[in-house]
């Protein structure tokens, strides 16, 4: 009967044993469940796919992504510029569009901006038959002048200030009408960005991250509860190749996450994240 009887336990035993056994995930924190959104590109759910091997890449601000972007270029926000004279349709050479347009008379253009900026990049693109002169006027009294030529016709044309000083208006001038299809202005360096939605703020203090990069200068972490209002919480290092775990110094209690890709100003240049989990 004690034969039995142990036997019976042991049998017992053995099932949960084996119950346990196909059980894998026991004890295992799940991520946070998140929508995705990205200021470019494609395959943004490869973001948090748990596949480390795959990828989403941004598109390049440069040489003219930027131009259809509001968080990049600068005229795209109209109270930061006033024409003078004002000038019947001119939004349709500063809405971001390079194919639309408006006919401009011969004479002089002023762009006063507001408040007066710094300008990293300009890009004009316009159908003049003679030579369209462009001055920059500098906060410090300085001008700097570049030239649009009808060898330049319909052609993107990037004009670089290579100056910190603050541009108080730009100047148009033509001997004859023109054509102008946009003017575009890049205000900060090019960036991409990732953002995650938890639905609601949810205790953070540590994120995982595979976040290779070749051409990104530097990678921040920003938390925020309104997608308007962000605290940078850790930065990440682009050059580093494994999948990492990253405990935060600081735990936060944020809706939002919101990964800044900072790139060159040079053309061509892409942002990637192969994976991302809080």
């Amino acid at each position: 009967m004690g034969r039995y009887f142990l036997l019976f336990l042991s049998m017992i035993f053995c099932s949960v044993s084996i119950g346990q056994q196909w059980n894998p995930d026991a004890g295992l924190v799940r991520p946070f469940a998140a929508k995705v959104s990205v200021s470019s590109g494609q395959n943004a759910p490869y973001i948090n796919d748990g596949n480390p091997h795959t990828f989403w890449q941004s598109a390049n601000p440069l040489p003219e992504g930027y131009i259809s972007r509001k968080d990049l270029n600068f005229f795209l926000n109209p109270r930061h510029f006033i024409l003078q004279p004002s000038v019947a349709g001119s939004h349709a050479a500063f809405d971001g569009n390079t194919n639309s347009s408006v006919n401009l008379p011969a004479g002089k253009l002023d762009i006063r901006i507001q408040p007066a900026s710094p300008l990293l990049l300009l890009s004009l693109k316009a159908h003049v038959t003679d030579t369209l002169t462009l001055i920059l006027h500098m906060e410090n009294r300085r001008h700097i002048l570049f030239r649009y030529t009808p060898g330049d016709n319909f052609r993107l044309k990037q004009i670089m200030p290579q100056t910190r000083a603050k541009i108080v208006s730009i100047s148009l001038y033509s001997s004859v009408p023109y054509q102008l299809f946009e003017l575009a202005a890049l205000h900060k360096r090019p960036l991409e960005y990732v953002i995650f939605d938890f639905g609601k703020p949810q205790n953070i203090g540590w994120i995982s991250s595979r976040h290779l990069n070749s051409s990104v200068t530097n990678i921040r972490v920003m938390a925020g509860n309104d997608r308007q209002h962000w605290q940078e919480v850790t930065t990440l290092n682009p050059k580093a190749i494994p999948y990492l775990y990253i405990p935060l110094k600081t735990p936060v209690k944020a809706r939002y996450l919101k990964v800044v890709f900072s790139l060159p100003l040079s053309n061509y240049q892409k942002a990637v994240l192969w994976e991302f989990a809080v």
